[in-house]
């Protein structure tokens, strides 16, 4: 992953102070590939906040004080929609655990499985920033 710690550090920072605690972070693209030059900085971001709105004002908090903290580089954020599965046609976690009679937690570790191995699925590199 070509961030240095400090990169890390501040956008796990930043993601939890503007979108809440409980918000996973994910780096995608160029950047999770050591032997890449160049780049902007792909985040995927499953944010506690779910409003429209607070999404938006979070969204840009969150690059505003990003680049404070970094400088200014192109970072891309990708959020993610909690009711998106629901117009999708997709089940909630509680409903997928209900249909397999397992506890949530077990479907959130078949996600976390799933996410961190999806790249080698698809020979594309994805990479967790802030553990569940």
């Amino acid at each position: 992953m070509r961030l240095s710690d400090f990169q890390k550090h501040s956008i796990c920072e930043s993601a939890k102070h503007n979108f809440g605690q409980d918000t996973h972070v994910w780096l995608f693209g160029s950047r999770v590939n050591d032997l890449a030059k160049g780049g902007d900085i792909d985040l995927y971001i499953e944010p506690q906040t779910q409003k429209p709105a607070d999404l938006i004002t979070a969204k840009l908090q969150f690059l505003r004080d990003l680049h404070k903290k970094i400088g200014q580089q192109k970072i891309d954020v990708v959020l993610h929609r909690a009711d998106s599965a629901a117009i999708k046609g997709l089940k909630t976690i509680n409903e997928i655990a209900q249909e397999f009679s397992v506890h949530p937690t077990q479907v959130n570790q078949w996600k976390k499985e799933l996410m961190d191995n999806v790249g080698s699925l698809f020979n594309l590199p994805v990479m967790l920033l802030l553990a569940y």
